[in-house]
């Protein structure tokens, strides 16, 4: 329940972003239809970089606060006190949250129908014409491998941190807790620096996107260097250090970044149902490398093989991911909003009426098909 929950959270968080940027009040004072669209580009990646740079801020200030409890108290009593502390934090910002966000209600529910019914029979037809959005589906398809791959970095940094790293005269725990601080603390500056590249030499969002995956790849090749020598390639505490300050900082622009390119390539209007795609393809994919970790330490007995795995999904997942054409992802969903979502509405209608169309709720006595549709786009 509270995984469910959980996703949920981030569904609707991801949500709102093109619909913030949509309405910033630099968009609505846009002369042109193109400056419009730069603009909205712009400060997707601007609202989706604070948001994550200023969450990471709120994890480091939470990691401060709760990894003291795990030097004063027994284990049961430091994650039972640490999950406490979560919830409060959670519960404090969700109300200034739910005071201060705005309401931006979507169009009034059809008459006899209800909001799981149409939530799941949307969704459904979404799932069913996404692969008609060749460039949101390929992004998706990408994503599930390049998240994958992002993420379980860490993963395997903690192993190491437990397993291989000589941490010298520097306890464990303290080791371990720097190496926490560090990831999301370098993240924020991440999202802050690329944001401000951004600004100042113009890079898009996919560039962000490659370059922070280009940067991560440079960890399982350093981590290449351990297998002939002692005196580098991830033995020492500052080397793994070193290793969490480069993953935070590409970690917290790929992410931000990655989420507002993917608002670009979204159907205006389907924003909850395509970050569905999203989050399924981000979360779905977090068992894969884990597994795949494993069952290699298994085999091999030794975590550093871990990183082959690693390096050829990012390395493959970030050449295919160049060439991507965001510009026709965009007119893909532009399409797709104007044709298709209109006779989504006019379907809802049909599944209540049983078929019969209400001549007082249409002037097109005859709608287009469905399929019809899908050819068009």
């Amino acid at each position: 329940v509270t995984n469910v929950c959980y996703g949920m959270t981030f569904l609707l968080y991801n949500a709102w972003l093109p619909l913030l940027a949509e309405k910033h009040p630099k968009v609505e004072i846009a002369e042109s239809e193109d400056d419009k669209k730069s603009l909205i580009e712009y400060k997707l990646g601007q609202i989706s970089s604070h948001g994550f740079a200023v969450g990471y801020l709120g994890s480091v200030i939470l990691i401060i606060l709760t990894v003291p409890m795990s030097f004063f108290l027994d284990t049961l009593a430091a994650y039972r006190s640490n999950i406490a502390l979560s919830g409060v934090w959670w519960i404090i910002f969700s109300v200034y949250t739910f005071v201060h966000l705005k309401p931006r209600p979507g169009p009034p529910l059809p008459k006899g129908s209800t909001y799981v019914g149409m939530s799941w029979r949307r969704t459904w037809r979404t799932l069913k014409h996404v692969r008609s959005l060749s460039v949101t589906f390929q992004f998706l398809v990408l994503w599930f491998f390049l998240s994958d791959g992002m993420f379980v970095i860490g993963s395997v940094g903690a192993l190491f941190a437990n397993i291989e790293i000589d941490w010298g005269c520097i306890p464990v725990a303290i080791g371990l807790a720097v190496t926490l601080l560090l990831v999301p603390i370098f993240a924020g500056l991440g999202n802050l620096l690329f944001h401000y590249l951004v600004k100042k030499i113009h890079m898009t969002q996919k560039a962000v996107v490659v370059w922070c995956v280009s940067i991560t790849l440079f960890l399982p090749v350093y981590g290449f260097i351990g297998f002939g020598v002692d005196t580098a390639g991830l033995h020492k505490g500052w080397e793994l250090w070193m290793f969490a300050a480069i993953y935070g900082a590409a970690l917290g622009a790929f992410q931000s970044y990655a989420r507002s390119m993917f608002s670009v390539l979204i159907p205006k209007g389907l924003e909850a149902q395509f970050f569905t795609f999203y989050e399924v393809t981000d979360k779905g994919s977090s068992w894969v490398g884990p597994l795949v970790v494993a069952v290699i330490q298994q085999h091999t007995g030794n975590i550093r093989n871990s990183f082959f795995y690693i390096f050829a999904v990012l390395f493959v997942g970030v050449i295919c991911f160049g060439f991507l054409n965001v510009e026709k992802g965009r007119t893909e969903a532009e399409l797709y909003s104007t044709k298709v979502e209109r006779q989504l509405k006019v379907d809802d209608e049909d599944n209540i009426d049983g078929g019969e169309q209400n001549a007082e709720n249409t002037a097109d006595p005859k709608p287009i098909s469905i399929t019809i549709m899908m050819d068009e786009v």
